[in-house]
């Protein structure tokens, strides 16, 4: 049974401040956010396809989500793409989780559990990270999170709609990532095999027709794949697709995971989250033993899982995390449940009596450690077009903006800025800009060091493409791009007529000579001729559509404001 409720409004206050800042935290400067990194593989991969053709692909083909893909091509062919609408779905589940779980874990635990839960979810980098990108996990948390913990309900209280509601979202969960199926169908078996021999191991079920609601769920499960899932596995499974490789998780991997899941590089606070988490889970198991051993052996198995098997960058701790972003709210409600505790206890020991404002004192006190160390200050330094940038989540440590880190699969970075074009750190040739358009614009952030060179400008950034390079595509059916490519690959790719539709905020073309004289005054274009040469010297050639863009500039702007070896800069007037 749920703990007892304490319906004091301070606790309701808390939730809902919480849900606000949360808000904030992934909407500030989102619009502003350039296209980055994986974003790029389903607009690349709907560029030239049709919509049956999305529907029936591949499962995880091209690194890329089915439904995802259905929404990315369905924008693109009526609305238009932008920033914004490219990652209105992910922003929105964000957004609704803040809401959604701190209910159903009050539903649960109470909402004592249920304030540090929001607290967790509102200021975690990773959950942050990932509603505001074009990517499936967003989704993927919500629907799969709000799964396992409608099930916990249904063996709380019985009630089947809550079973049958956990079916259809844990169904389009798997849809969107079908890493998502553990956390989603291994609580099924669960209570499956406990309604068969729950009774002899002394495990019992709230419901009085277990097995009748667990059919009806099943049913809801096959309604909903034979609609959506099934005709994605026709062809060849999301295993089989690029993602088979020799990496193995370790310990370090476990550690970054740590990392990530507390948002703190610190490491005592890494371990702290970890231990609370299992205090949590086995306050829990005390409390209702089904609702722990439910808990438990999903993120037991997924652990086996990643334990044993051997894929492309298993052992970076940010690829576990987001495969199984489903168990990160979890982990926030256990370690909230046992940080709940001990708010009581202390509260009861000052108060003589559970008093709403000393707990939400000493939640404050317990995780304002994780707030104050996290990752968020400075990727939320302004201006900033990179909050979206891989890197800030790579590793969980400060990031060295003077000695770059090497990258675990990316090696030849320069040691520090001395290499980087020498007038991004000079103020009176920098004063007068008012922003800057790159070019190129990288697709994989691993090669994207532009974050970086705004750390010493300080001005906005945004990514000058062309769409008349005449780029050859990748010959695996376009499924994917690859990082070393540049945005000008998908640009071009898009249909003509197309192109007319779209209306981005942080992307110019630089062929529109007419609209950088109207709206970018005073701006600074950047064509960079090599840009590997700033991150891997003497291995790369010189950028072929480099030479055009430059004489186009030339033709129209005239003589470059700055000329180095590797950059040529114009100011737009």
């Amino acid at each position: 049974m749920a703990e007892k409720r304490i319906n004091h409004k301070p606790l309701w206050s808390g939730i809902v401040i919480f849900a606000i800042l949360g808000a904030w935290l992934r909407l500030w400067s989102w619009p502003n956010q350039v296209l980055l990194n994986d974003e790029w593989h389903s607009l690349n991969y709907v560029t030239d396809k049709r919509l049956a053709d999305i529907i029936l692909c591949p499962v995880g083909v091209g690194a890329t989500s089915i439904p995802e893909n259905i929404y990315t091509w369905l924008t693109l062919h009526t609305v238009g793409w932008s920033e914004n609408v490219l990652r209105l779905p992910s922003m929105f589940a964000g957004l609704l989780a803040l809401v959604v779980i701190p209910l159903l874990v009050n539903r649960l635990w109470g909402l004592t559990t249920a304030l540090t839960t929001a607290a967790l979810l509102s200021t975690s980098p990773v959950l942050i990270f990932y509603s505001r990108i074009a990517r499936p996990y967003s989704i993927t948390m919500l629907l799969g999170a709000t799964s396992l913990l409608l099930t916990l309900i249904w063996t709380q209280t019985g009630r089947r709609r809550y079973l049958l509601l956990s079916a259809a979202c844990g169904t389009l969960a798997v849809y969107y990532h079908s890493s998502s199926a553990i956390p989603v169908f291994v609580p099924f078996i669960v209570v499956l095999l406990a309604a068969l021999t729950g009774k002899k191991a002394g495990i019992s079920l709230a419901s009085v027709t277990p097995l009748k609601d667990l059919a009806l769920a099943a049913a809801t499960v096959a309604v909903f794949s034979l609609a959506i899932v099934i005709p994605s596995l026709i062809n060849t499974s999301w295993l089989s697709n690029t993602v088979v490789g020799d990496d193995h998780a370790t310990l370090t991997t476990a550690y970054n995971v740590l990392g990530i899941v507390s948002g703190t590089h610190l490491q005592i606070l890494r371990f702290t989250i970890l231990v609370l988490a299992i205090s949590g889970l086995i306050a829990i198991y005390r409390q209702s033993r089904i609702t722990g051993i439910v808990i438990f052996f999903p993120i037991l198995t997924y652990t086996v899982m990643i334990a044993s098997i051997s894929m492309i960058t298993i052992n970076e701790g940010i690829q576990v995390t987001r495969y199984g972003i489903t168990f990160v709210p979890v982990i926030y409600a256990m370690a909230a449940f046992a940080s709940a505790k001990l708010a009581e206890l202390i509260s009861l020991r000052l108060c003589s009596s559970w008093s709403s404002q000393a707990i939400v004192i000493v939640q404050l006190i317990v995780w304002s450690p994780f707030v104050i160390n996290s990752h968020l200050r400075e990727i939320y330094q302004t201006p900033n077009n990179f909050t979206n940038h891989c890197a800030y989540q790579n590793l969980y440590s400060p990031m060295q903006w003077k000695n770059m880190q090497q990258r675990d699969q990316i090696l030849g970075y320069p040691k520090n800025y001395s290499q980087f074009p020498a007038f991004y750190s000079d103020p009176g040739k920098m004063q007068k800009i008012r922003g800057i358009i790159e070019y190129p614009m990288m697709v994989g952030d691993p090669y994207n060091v532009y974050y970086h060179y705004q750390h010493l400008h300080k001005k906005p950034v945004l990514g000058g493409y062309m769409t008349t390079g005449n780029f050859e595509r990748i010959p695996t059916d376009n499924s994917y791009v690859l990082g070393n490519y540049t945005v000008d690959y998908v640009m071009e790719a898009i249909h003509q007529p197309l192109r007319k539709k779209n209306r981005w905020r942080t992307m110019v073309n630089l062929e529109d000579t007419s609209l950088l004289k109207l709206d970018f005054s005073g701006w600074l274009v950047v064509v960079h001729k090599n840009p590997a040469i700033e991150l891997f010297p003497n291995s790369f050639p010189d950028y072929p559509v480099a030479a055009e863009v430059i004489q186009n500039m030339t033709e129209n702007f005239g003589e470059p404001y700055i000329r180095e070896k590797n950059a040529i800069a114009w100011i737009l007037k």
